[in-house]
């Protein structure tokens, strides 16, 4: 054991030192442009066939069935009343937010979506005595909720929150205290971050 303690101490002393000498010797040389190129894996997506929903388990009691089928990239859901007749759906590489409406009660959609808010990134979204707000990015916007399930036009309320980095999803959420809660995540996995906002969760008036 003792061996492989002093090992241990040695190879670490050694690493610690590599880089010290390399600084050292870096200093004296001018600034020069390095070009770093990165790439973004993203997997051909596969529309489930039929009876992928034979395949889902639930627990005894409940049911499931399909709302909708004709969306893509979904992100965020948000119910607009209890009867379930209205469904909000933020989709963030689309930026844009939807209504899908199911007034005859039968358990799907009733015919295309309609667009009540669009913005670059758009994500969460939260409904609360009447009231629709919803998030991109770095901002906040709120609208009102009309009587058919549209939304009047929206009203920026916070337009400062911290670039997103490598996490630009922001979720909101209206608390029993009748705040309004942000989630703001980190901009990368491992490093310092540059705003204090960052990796954080945040409560504003709304």
């Amino acid at each position: 054991m003792k061996k492989s303690s002093t090992t241990l101490f040695t190879v670490t002393a050694a690493l610690f030192a590599v880089p010290a000498v390399a600084c050292s010797q870096e200093v004296k040389k001018e600034a020069t442009d390095v070009a770093v190129q990165g790439h973004i894996y993203k997997p051909t997506q596969l529309k489930p066939g039929p009876d992928f929903i034979t395949k889902l388990k639930l627990p005894q009691g409940f049911e499931i069935s399909v709302f909708d089928d004709k969306l893509s990239n979904t992100r965020m859901l948000a119910v607009g009343d209890p009867a379930g007749k209205r469904l909000y759906v933020s989709r963030r590489e689309q930026g844009d937010l939807l209504l899908l409406k199911d007034d005859n009660s039968d358990g799907k959609a009733d015919g295309d979506p309609v667009t009540v808010a669009t913005g670059d990134g758009m994500h969460g979204i939260a409904l609360h005595e009447n009231k629709a707000y919803f998030a991109t990015i770095n901002d906040v916007y709120t609208a009102d909720i009309k009587p058919d399930g549209t939304f009047s036009t929206p009203k920026l309320i916070i337009d400062d929150l911290p670039d997103a980095g490598q996490h630009p999803n922001r979720t909101l959420a209206v608390g029993p205290d009748g705040k309004l809660y942000i989630s703001v995540g980190s901009t990368c996995n491992a490093c310092k971050e540059s705003s204090i906002e960052s990796a954080t969760l945040l409560r504003a008036e709304p």
